[in-house]
């Protein structure tokens, strides 16, 4: 009896996390405040529950610390960092020379701080603890292959769902995000979310993921004591009987993204894809039956999506040169800001408040994103917090590649995580997308499905 319940228990909390995190791009993206707050809260009340579970058991937690320690250790001293940009009782010579202007404005003291404004750091340190809270309990979920399959499944399914729904509300017409009237990219596809790049980022993790899936399938039911025609007859009826779904939702997804017009995001999306291809064809591709016949499947499918879809990504090319002269103009001026604090930064969150001191004239007002999370990253936490966030990141991609050496069975779950990485990884140079909640959300929990299953059954 008391197995059962927390079996179910174990359920409960799982079902609530996922689809905590599925439901992150219905409110825009959960780019407004009160959204990202109730992401955090309703996170935080998670991790309470998981934690009590596991404090009144005798159970050990499935993925001991002592496999994370080496990616929460510069986590941790990045935040505790921002903590200290948040706090005034760091030495005066640290703080922001903003704070000196203002006292002598107002012919008041005034107690400085590293932040130029504590509140939004403070914001942005909700914000990087609720992601570090989503990978631990994807971590956690994902070390059993059920799991790992039902919640990329579920991912899938509903990056799918958002996809129908850009596609219908485009081709309507109706230019509307849920029921409010779009304001921005009328001619792009960006289903609930308000920016078509973070859409198309968000679309392309949940290709990458269905991929993987549709490769995993191939190696589960075809790898098999077969001859060459019983062998295709039965992947032929294995994509008819079981996987017509998810090559809808492939035809879908892959739609939405070329429509969305995110040059950059088409772009990862490729490059992503073709690792996905290429770690799979590397390491255990030889297992997966035509290996080379599926690759070419899945490639005739985008091709053939991208020509007769991507119109809208192939007329922004004419406006490629003009939109690359304002965006070097921003990298320009944000490095510049970078100099002024290269080592301390400008608080977490900041980057609206700071940049207008340095905008120029061809910039138009406002800017509140650098248009590359690494420069705003940057400016913001200062380049030795900022790099402590960029280690966690490459132990994450680290050991997704272990795992794609070293395990013989669900290989393709660190191929998806070394991908999704390589996406976002990408287009971050060029973009924003990580600063939207929904993207990264989705982000940490994929990769902390991957990170999971990087480990066999007998380190585990």
């Amino acid at each position: 009896m008391k197995q059962r319940l927390e079996q179910y228990f174990n359920s409960v909390v799982l079902w609530v996390f996922v689809g905590t995190v599925l439901i992150t791009p219905i409110p825009f993206g959960s780019v407004r405040l009160w959204s990202y707050t109730l992401l955090a809260l309703i996170i935080s009340l998670i991790l309470i529950a998981w934690t009590l579970r596991y404090l009144i058991s005798d159970d050990e937690i499935p993925v001991p610390y002592r496999k994370l320690w080496f990616l929460f250790i510069p986590f941790l001293l990045a935040m505790l960092w921002i903590v200290v940009q948040i706090g005034n009782w760091s030495p005066q010579s640290w703080h922001n020379s903003i704070w000196t202007d203002a006292t002598q404005v107002l012919g008041e003291d005034i107690p400085g701080s590293i932040s130029v404004a504590p509140d939004n750091s403070l914001i942005g340190l909700m914000r990087y603890l609720t992601y570090a809270g989503i990978f631990f309990l994807a971590v956690q979920f994902g070390h059993s292959r059920r799991n790992a399959r039902r919640i990329l499944i579920a991912i899938s399914l509903t990056g799918g769902l958002y996809a129908i729904y850009g596609l219908a509300v485009h081709f309507s017409g109706t230019n509307s995000i849920l029921w409010y009237p779009k304001k921005y990219y009328l001619n792009s596809l960006t289903s609930t979310f308000v920016y078509k790049n973070a859409f198309a980022t968000y679309a392309g993790i949940c290709l990458i993921c269905i991929t993987g899936l549709l490769l995993q399938s191939c190696k589960d039911i075809l790898n098999q004591s077969l001859g060459p025609r019983e062998t295709l007859l039965r992947y032929i009826s294995a994509l008819l009987n079981k996987g017509w779904i998810l090559i809808g939702i492939l035809f879908s997804t892959s739609a939405a993204l070329f429509m969305s017009g995110s040059r950059m995001g088409i772009v990862a999306s490729v490059i992503a894809m073709l690792v996905l291809f290429l770690v799979s064809r590397l390491t255990h591709g030889k297992s997966i039956p035509y290996f080379g016949l599926v690759t070419a499947f899945f490639t005739v499918i985008i091709l053939t999506i991208a020509l007769s879809s991507g119109k809208i990504a192939f007329d922004r090319l004419s406006t490629l040169e003009s939109d690359n002269n304002l965006r070097q103009t921003i990298y320009d001026q944000t490095i510049e800001a970078i100099k002024e604090s290269p080592l301390r930064g400008t608080g977490a969150s900041t980057f609206s408040v700071v940049f207008p001191k340095w905008r120029v004239s061809t910039i138009p007002n406002p800017v509140l994103r650098a248009h590359s999370s690494y420069l705003e990253n940057m400016l913001e936490l200062g380049i030795p917090a900022f790099s402590l966030i960029l280690v966690t990141m490459a132990g994450i991609a680290v050991g997704c590649y272990r795992g794609i050496k070293t395990r013989q069975d669900n290989v393709l779950f660190p191929c998806i995580g070394l991908s999704v990485l390589t996406l976002t990884g990408v287009h971050a140079i060029f973009d924003f997308t990580l600063q939207v909640p929904a993207v990264t959300a989705t982000l940490m929990l994929v990769v902390g499905v991957a990170y999971a299953q990087s480990w066999s059954s007998r380190e585990k």
